[in-house]
């Protein structure tokens, strides 16, 4: 882990849009929980579907993206 100052556009709750230093754009910040839950709705989004259908599989390749970006467990850091 490293701190790294960022620019921050906007710190509404759950859509935070910051800019790191060296990315052109901005992107938003999703708190774990909220990204546990936009999979877990893929996830029912995917039952609508037959596995192997090009719906199936665009949806599921969004889903593995979105599981993807979870960070590994840390060890918690004293400070």
């Amino acid at each position: 882990m490293r701190e790294e100052l960022v620019e921050i556009y906007s710190d509404e709750t759950n859509a935070t849009v910051l800019r790191h230093p060296r990315r052109k754009f901005p992107g938003v910040l999703l708190q774990g929980d909220t990204l546990h839950n936009i999979c877990q709705r893929l996830d029912f989004a995917l039952k609508d579907f037959n596995r192997g259908s090009s719906a199936y599989d665009e949806l599921n390749e969004i889903r593995k993206a979105m599981a993807a970006a979870f960070p590994p467990p840390s060890e918690p850091t004293n400070r």
